[in-house]
């Protein structure tokens, strides 16, 4: 893979966490105070701004175990 399309594949990753980012944070102040504890997301880079998340909102951002998930899917 060229350098240009890296670069390129990396803007849109940090275009789309941000706007994830954005849309989670728009969310939770809808969100009652005392409703607001944790979030678990999956492993996508679209969450990589789970620190933001957290500033934020207060809420603390947990990351679901693919290997849990798939070991549940098999059953």
């Amino acid at each position: 893979m060229s350098e240009a399309i890296r670069s390129a594949r990396a803007r849109e990753d940090r275009q789309e966490a941000e706007e994830t980012a954005e849309a989670v944070i728009k969310r939770f102040e809808e969100v009652p105070e005392g409703m607001k504890k944790t979030l678990t997301m999956d492993n996508g880079t679209e969450n990589a701004l789970h620190e933001a998340i957290t500033a934020k909102t207060g809420v603390k951002c947990y990351f679901a175990d693919p290997l849990c998930l798939m070991a549940e899917r098999r059953q």
